[in-house]
């Protein structure tokens, strides 16, 4: 089976890279597995050399030449909301496959500068599909200052109206976009991560190293994180350690200076070598994790490799965590009122600010706290987490199933989103006299699925006279 496989590999550009190296180099792994990783940004030949035997890293410009001269079985799409995921977008919709999503809202991506699609008439395009009822002037949503707004736009109906199939990690996530799309196919991949060699770090000898995982170190969410350490320092030492990737490094080193903080209290993922493809959220030297959820819809949960390292955890006490026992940093009661013991700090939205500080602030001097959090965070994850083999398990009788099941007709998207940058070719061409598809890259054929539109037309399913070597000898 041969995949084209979707995905950014850097980890300065994005924090799915180690989660999707890491799935491709074991999928390739002993199988029969031909897999071809398209990237917009990095180096190819830097990227390449550490997935293993069976992939090979390309350029995602060479996609449509390469899978002219020999078709894939399937492309799959790692899509999150974050810029590095822009590129995708130009062939998610116009070459359909397995649409792997780990956030439910894609704001960021569609409307990236130098994206696909940076001009707002075709975002206003997508609002309106998306939601037909809205009027022209809605395109300015998403400069609003209330991100969780986005929700009610999610820019997602094109990708599951025209996917193969959609994955997402979470059942309640998967139940939800059913409800909003009915007919849509939606699978459910059990999300789980390797438990790391090393399991407790040693009491820290010089200022306690908090991590900030990767959502929490998205532009507009750090400033919270960065008061809170400026208001623990005062009375402790302690430094910030943001994992993942920050798109907008100089505006997150801008963010630490208007907080306040000492630049050398604060490390920043742009230190990450460039073509460093291992995992970003590598937790060797945090002592504390936080890991609050500023973005909606956020879907892959890098909290769990926390639990994994035995780390103590900070987190957003939200719906979809309400099964974790938690304490209150007010009190250090439990949150919810259960009886078993807590295995993270609960942080609640309304509170968020005071809560955080106070957290960190307990954790900076109670080494008790942390090992006890620690130890009872890698025994919840072992009890209830999905493990990373269950993950690739999955994937791989999706793979299948997806590759064995007829391509069905789909609604077709905005036209922008079907553009093949061919058009004004085409025009030239029609007025020289040369009809139908004279560059073979696939004009729909009447009766052809949805997911064949982008394969060129055989001889015979050519209009008469669209041949441009028959013409001439005609």
């Amino acid at each position: 089976m041969r995949l084209a496989w979707f995905t950014p590999l850097s980890p300065r550009l994005s924090g799915l890279a180690a989660y999707s190296a890491g799935i491709v180099a074991e999928l390739a792994r002993g199988s029969d597995l031909e897999i071809d990783v398209y990237v917009g940004d990095g180096d190819p030949a830097q990227l390449g050399p550490r997935l293993g035997s069976g992939v090979a890293v390309r350029a995602a410009h060479d996609f449509v030449w390469r899978r002219q001269r020999r078709p894939y079985d399937l492309a799959v799409y790692q899509l999150a909301n974050a810029a590095s995921h822009a590129y995708m977008m130009g062939y998610v919709v116009r070459y359909p496959g397995l649409a792997v999503l780990h956030d439910t809202v894609l704001h960021d991506a569609r409307r990236a500068p130098g994206g696909p699609e940076p001009n707002p008439g075709g975002y206003r395009a997508e609002l309106r599909y998306e939601r037909p009822e809205l009027h022209d002037g809605v395109g300015g949503i998403s400069g609003l200052p209330v991100p969780h707004l986005l929700a009610a736009w999610p820019l997602l109906r094109p990708i599951l109206e025209t996917a193969r199939r959609t994955a997402v990690h979470d059942g309640g996530v998967a139940d939800e976009l059913r409800r909003r799309h009915p007919g849509c196919r939606i699978d459910v991949l059990r999300f789980g991560v390797a438990g790391p060699d090393e399991e407790s770090r040693p009491e820290p000898r010089g200022p306690i190293v908090f991590a900030a995982v990767a959502h929490t170190a998205r532009v507009g969410g750090i400033e919270r994180t960065l008061r809170a350490l400026r208001r623990v320092r005062r009375e402790t030492p302690a430094a910030l350690r943001i994992l993942g990737a920050v798109e907008e490094a100089a505006r997150a080193a801008a963010d630490v200076r208007a907080a306040g903080v000492e630049a050398g209290a604060v490390t920043l993922p742009a230190a990450e070598p460039a073509g460093d493809v291992s995992s970003p959220d590598s937790l060797a030297g945090a002592d504390a994790c936080v890991a609050l959820q500023d973005r909606p819809g956020e879907v892959t949960d890098s909290w769990l490799r926390c639990l994994a390292a035995a780390r103590p955890t900070i987190v957003s006490a939200r719906a979809r965590l309400a099964g974790v026992p938690m304490l209150d940093p007010r009190s250090w009661r439990d949150l919810h009122g259960g009886s078993e013991g807590a295995v993270a700090v609960g942080i609640e939205p309304r509170h968020e600010e005071e809560m955080l500080w106070l957290a960190m602030r307990r954790l900076a001097v109670d080494g008790d706290l942390r090992r006890t959090l620690g130890a009872r965070a890698r025994s919840w994850w072992e009890a209830r987490s999905a493990r990373h083999a269950w993950m690739v398990e999955d994937y791989r009788r999706l793979l299948r199933d997806v590759t064995r099941e007829p391509s069905g007709e789909v609604r077709s998207p905005p036209a922008h989103m079907r553009s093949d940058g061919m058009e004004l070719a085409r025009r030239i061409a029609d007025d020289c006299g040369l009809a139908g598809d004279p560059f073979g890259l696939g004009v729909r054929a009447a009766g052809r699925s949805a997911h064949d539109r982008s394969v060129p037309l055989t001889p015979a399913e050519r209009p008469q006279g669209s041949d441009p070597v028959a013409r001439g000898l005609r």
